[in-house]
């Protein structure tokens, strides 16, 4: 029986797993684990590929990357191959290092994208292989913290969703998200803010309330993690990964009265910012793309786009309260007005 061919998408978002042939170990020592790190490092480049995070443990290595037009299997095949034929140089051993095939998920857009990266993060506890998760050097959780500096690590589209989405957490809970979005910063302080976002996203996992323990993504297994893929598989098909950002912008300018045409010009006019930065806002905030994304499709710099929701935001809050599925309403009422045209113009 022929396996399953991985889907590529050029863009897509990839959760990757590879683990030991029959389970052993991969990564023997650090020097085995920073050789793999190395080799990644000019993959990705090599590639034109993206790393958002990673983890190494003993018995398996765990990537989240976004690809171009490179499959995300020639990436992986790169690392692996010259992985395993130094570490057979180092140890004087032979075969199958990896369990082949590797394990992979396509994401649908940017959804589940925060789920998976803090997956991926929190592994080194779950799997017990350290008690101090800020000071396990195999994990790109100490980057996000600002702890170590990995120059070919891709932080922005990660933290491009958490503001958003720690809010819209703050707005289900009944309480008060603008505090981390009412002012703009820059420099020091715009650093300190990201950090503090990063720090209180990581706390928020793993609910114990059983009454959500079904929606909740199950904690990281060794190796191979077959229930981290079988929720993704069960959740990240699911809306909003359906929407897309062309939808949201038709239906935030219906919701305005804005033209579709002046929306996109380079007008500053305040009710044309405004809808600018309710879009921004929605798609973010329900990780349908990301803020860099959106901002290219209004043609406007992601900086610009942030500023203003957060500006509109604390100045007027009323506005964003709407609920993704109430925004897109005004595209079914727009398809229903047209309907009835079409049908008093037969009678």
């Amino acid at each position: 029986m022929t396996r399953p061919k991985k889907q590529h998408r050029p863009g897509g978002i990839h959760y990757v797993v590879l683990f030991g042939n029959g389970g052993q170990e991969i990564f023997l020592d650090d020097a085995d684990r920073q050789n793999f790190l190395d080799l990644l490092s000019v993959a990705q480049a090599r590639c034109n590929a993206q790393i958002f995070a990673y983890f190494l443990g003993r018995r398996d290595a765990r990537l989240v990357v976004r690809v171009a037009d490179v499959p995300v299997g020639r990436l992986v095949q790169r690392v692996a191959t010259q992985y395993s034929r130094n570490n057979h140089a180092k140890y004087s051993t032979a075969g199958y290092l990896f369990q082949h095939p590797y394990r992979a998920y396509l994401l649908d857009g940017t959804t589940h994208l925060l789920d998976i990266v803090r997956h991926v993060h929190l592994a080194p506890l779950e799997m017990e292989i350290t008690d101090d998760l800020d000071g396990y050097r195999w994990c790109s959780h100490r980057a996000y913290l600002g702890l170590e500096t990995v120059e070919w690590l891709r932080q922005e589209p990660v933290r491009e969703l958490l503001g958003p989405a720690l809010e819209g957490q703050a707005d289900s809970a009944g309480t008060s998200g603008a505090s981390a979005a009412d002012d703009p910063m820059t420099g020091a302080a715009a650093g300190d803010k990201a950090l503090e976002e990063y720090r209180q996203f990581m706390s928020a996992h793993r609910v114990g309330d059983e009454a959500v323990a079904s929606d909740a993504p199950p904690r990281s297994q060794s190796p191979s993690d077959d229930q981290f893929f079988s929720w993704l598989r069960r959740h990240a098909g699911k809306p909003p990964a359906s929407v897309t950002v062309d939808q949201v912008i038709q239906a935030v300018a219906k919701k305005m009265g804005v033209d579709r045409k002046r929306l996109l010009s380079t007008s500053r006019e305040r009710r044309l910012t405004l809808t600018r930065a309710l879009i921004g806002w929605h798609v973010t905030k329900n990780q349908i793309a990301t803020l860099t994304e959106v901002s290219r499709q209004l043609g406007r710099d992601p900086s610009s786009v942030y500023t203003a929701y957060a500006r509109y935001r604390a100045w007027r809050p009323q506005l964003f309260r709407d609920s993704l599925a109430t925004i897109l309403q005004y595209l079914d009422n727009d398809d229903t007005s047209r309907g009835d045209v079409s049908t008093v113009k037969k009678h």
